[in-house]
């Protein structure tokens, strides 16, 4: 999905790169869209999670947090290696938003 993108990569390819059966992937989620959301849900929490540990750092002033912050996101989006990139970037658009269908 990093290198191809959400739409362009079938249920049975993650399933397969994942070695997870069908039914099991079913236990948890109801469909791959469901899955994609709750890739940027996990993404989000770990982002959230990493922002709070930086912010929280007593020995740096706020704007040094801030800025030890920034550049550790300009560093791991910079590179040409698509693992760790922004998942909201990538998938954002292709992953519908299965609570507007409620």
């Amino acid at each position: 999905m990093a290198n191809k993108g959400f739409s362009a990569v079938g249920l049975n390819e993650v399933l397969r790169a994942a070695g997870v059966p069908k039914g099991s992937f079913y236990h948890y989620f109801s469909s791959k869209d469901a899955f994609g959301q709750a890739l940027l849900e996990a993404y989000f929490d770990e982002s959230l999670d990493e922002l709070e540990n930086v912010l929280q750092q007593q020995d740096l002033s706020m704007g040094d947090r801030l800025m030890h912050y920034w550049q550790h996101w300009a560093d791991s989006q910079m590179d040409a290696d698509p693992n760790g990139k922004c998942l909201v970037v990538k998938l954002g658009a292709e992953v519908p938003d299965e609570r507007a269908a409620l």
